[in-house]
């Protein structure tokens, strides 16, 4: 699958196409990784990637609500330097885009460094951050990148409930600023919102602020929601020891339901979507499926006759101190990339064995509303969460906009 240049991005964008281009764009990235799938059914061999997930860091500036990760644990772990940064690229070959994802990776005063590495070897890059810290300068740096290197930003509502949620009053006025200022200089900016209780009434007033800042589209991402036992069942199922280091995650005893009617959500995501359209700002979803299989996600839902599969299946993901982890959520090494070659990892017998495990055990608990799972055939036959886990989910009574949700989340904004 090719990589779409930024430069056509940003004319989608001008032109207002962005939202036919990036479904487009979606729906045959799709195919491409359902296509590699079954060749991996069918063979069982994984193709070399072309595109890596790395962690610059396991620190962060913020501590937002709705974020799980354990940074009582991440932040002790050791980053690679420039040098094996270097070293880690230069193992994979395939390699034509990189993922950085943190974390807040703006922590690290070499990003930049990396940056250019990764010019020279001609990889596109994609940079996550909360744009908190963002200067004046280094905006400007990052402009020489923009060619190659989009930025994520994460804004979850319009001031008083990003500020709420991030848990930091200057955390929406910096955000803003710097998405205005790298959209001035050419970089190509996307904004994820997490859709949690704080801002779920609020979607038409952040896609106006959003739009306001220039951004070229943004995706209102579905809360994961994690408690210990899921986590503990888990790591029973993978056969994976359930340690704070293999599951960096806060897994309470709470609730696995939004504390939110599904009612409500359709309300809230039908005003985005008018508002979007009366401002002319695209928005979609993540998962990339979420509206069409609404019922499935809320109720965490999982279809156990049909294939299914994750991305990062083919897509590897590397910690910063070069492990080879699956994901953010589990975290037992199965390799070093700074130690050992990228073949011997990705096709060995640790990494084979735990796709094996993770394919044939259906969907696992940990990645009921994950976004990047993937879900290939139809079925009727579905089982939730509960029934697996016999823990009773219920939706609790603490919805009291309910009732009302119409008038509250179209007030002022027909």
């Amino acid at each position: 699958m090719s990589f779409v240049p930024n430069k056509l991005k940003n004319l989608a964008s001008n032109l207002g196409v962005m939202n036919v281009a990036r479904k487009y764009y979606l729906k045959k990235y799709y195919e491409n990784l359902e296509d590699k799938f079954h060749e991996y059914r069918e063979s069982g061999k994984v193709p070399m990637p072309d595109t890596l997930i790395w962690e610059p860091t396991g620190k962060c500036n913020l501590r937002c609500r709705m974020c799980y990760i354990n940074f009582a644990v991440t932040t002790k772990v050791r980053e690679m330097t420039l040098d094996e940064f270097k070293i880690m690229i230069n193992k994979i070959p395939s390699l034509k885009k990189i993922m950085m994802i943190g974390g807040e990776l703006f922590l690290r005063k070499d990003i930049f460094d990396m940056l250019e590495f990764l010019r020279t070897k001609g990889i596109l890059a994609t940079v996550a951050t909360n744009a908190t810290l963002l200067k004046p300068d280094m905006i400007e740096k990052l402009a020489e990148y923009k060619d190659m290197t989009n930025v994520t930003v994460s804004v979850d509502g319009p001031e008083k409930i990003h500020n709420q949620i991030r848990g930091k009053e200057f955390a929406f006025q910096r955000s803003m600023e710097n998405i205005k200022e790298m959209r001035k200089k050419g970089l190509f900016v996307n904004v994820v919102s997490v859709i949690t209780k704080e801002n779920i009434d609020y979607f038409p007033d952040l896609i106006k602020v959003i739009k306001e800042s220039g951004a070229n589209y943004m995706e209102l991402e579905y809360e994961r929601i994690y408690n210990a036992e899921i986590v503990k069942k888990t790591s029973e199922i993978l056969g994976i020891p359930h340690t704070i280091d293999n599951f960096p995650i806060v897994g309470t005893d709470n609730s696995l339901m939004p504390e939110y009617t599904i009612e409500r959500l359709r309300i809230s995501m039908d005003a985005a979507e008018n508002m979007a359209k009366k401002v002319g700002m695209t928005v979609g979803y993540m998962p990339f499926d979420f509206k069409e299989n609404l019922e499935d996600y809320y109720h965490r839902s999982t279809e156990t006759d049909r294939e299914h599969f994750c991305k990062h299946l083919f897509i590897p993901r590397i910690d910063c101190s070069g492990n080879f982890i699956f994901c953010f959520a589990i975290k037992k090494p199965m390799g070093n990339i700074l130690t050992q070659n990228f073949e011997e990892v990705w096709y060995g017998e640790e990494f084979t064995k735990f796709r094996d495990t993770f394919l044939n055990n259906k969907v696992l608990p940990i990645c009921e509303t994950c976004e990047k799972m993937i879900i290939c055939k139809k079925s009727d036959k579905k089982v939730t969460v509960a029934q697996k886990l016999d823990i009773p989910i219920e939706v609790k009574n603490t919805d009291p906009k309910t009732e009302n949700a119409y008038e509250t989340v179209y007030a002022g904004n027909n």
